[in-house]
Formats: C-alpha cells, structure tokens, sequence
C-alpha cells in the first residue's frame, strides 16, 4: 500500500476478500485496488505492532496495532485482525477487520 502498487495488492488479497474499515464499511479486494490505483504519493506511514500470530485449522489468525504517522504525528491509532489461507504456495488475506483506537 505504501507504494501504490495495485498489482502487489491483488496477489497478496483473496478475490473474495472481506473487510470491515475501522469506519465500519465493508471493503471489497476490488474496491480497495482502485482506491490505490487512484491516489497520488502518500505522506502517512504505517507501523505495525503489538503482533500476534497463530495457526487454527488451517488458516492464520494475525492481530495487531497498526499506528499511522505523518509529519504533524499520530494521524490514526488502531487494532486490526487478519485471516490468511493458504493459496498457490504462499499465503492471501482473506478477511480483516479494523477497529480505531481512541484518543
């Protein structure tokens, strides 16, 4: 995401990928590629932490804290889970969820 690439994306999330944004829509793999395809550079960068991962019947459960900065600070604070499967060898997001963090 940070580097704009659509085509990154499209390998790394399931064409049947679910999310739900920390606003509380629901997000298309779709939906999401062309909304990278249409913004310019970005100015906010994104740390992960506070992860966790683990294996449960076949899929991996990753949970964390994903912090976004720019030059004024915290732009945004949130916990966020992922839901991988296996696919072609390697692995695709096939569900998050986003959940803000109050100031």
């Amino acid at each position: 995401m940070r580097a704009n690439d659509a085509g990154a994306l499209e390998q790394i999330y399931a064409a049947d990928f679910i999310g739900i944004t920390a606003a509380g829509r629901r997000l298309t793999r779709d939906a999401m590629v062309a909304n990278v395809r249409g913004r310019g550079a970005q100015t906010t960068r994104f740390a992960a932490e506070e992860l966790e991962a683990r294996l449960v019947d076949g899929l991996a459960l990753v949970a964390g804290r994903i912090i976004g900065r720019d030059a004024d600070g915290i732009v945004s604070d949130g916990r966020f889970l992922h839901v991988y499967r296996r696919h072609n060898g390697g692995w695709q997001i096939i569900a998050a969820q986003a959940t803000p963090i109050a100031p």
